[in-house]
């Protein structure tokens, strides 16, 4: 990953460590992020209509969200943002989950339940950004807008 001046865009480069399933730790995200929609899990996936604005304040449209499982990564309450190059999970979001994320002296961070205080992830620093190294959240642990957020979602308004 480089950032580019000219746009002030994050662009996927051909870097080994960077890859459409790549996630990166951010504390600029309102919300989990990906713009590949292969990632979700299909039957998680609901229809949810809301703007975002990234870089410099360009607007890009949410247009869902659900749940990602995979081997390294299990993540609930992920918005799929077409168009989207970067694929994020938001610190703000994992904190009112009860998660912490602690910053290391070697480079890396660690995500912490608040409570138990069990490790459930791990990133590494590399070029700047925080790479996730595996997350595992249940898919329980969600962490809606508001309630009339996911009437609306599931069809119920």
């Amino acid at each position: 990953m480089e950032l580019n001046a000219s746009t002030r865009n994050l662009t996927a480069t051909s870097s080994p460590y960077y890859s459409k399933d790549a996630f990166i730790i951010s504390s600029g995200a309102s919300h989990h992020l990906t713009g590949n929609i292969l990632l979700f899990d299909q039957e998680s996936l609901f229809q949810y209509y809301d703007t975002l604005k990234v870089g410099n304040a360009y607007p890009m449209d949410i247009v869902g969200f659900g749940s990602i499982t995979r081997p390294s990564l299990t993540l609930p309450d992920v918005r799929y943002v077409p168009g989207l190059k970067v694929n994020a999970v938001s610190i703000g979001q994992l904190s009112a989950m009860d998660y912490d994320v602690l910053f290391i002296k070697n480079g890396g961070c660690v995500v912490k339940e608040r409570l138990g205080g069990e490790v459930v992830g791990e990133a590494t620093l590399l070029n700047g950004l925080y790479m996730v190294d595996y997350l595992r959240i249940p898919l329980d642990r969600i962490c809606l807008p508001d309630y009339e957020t996911v009437e609306a979602a599931l069809g119920f308004l």
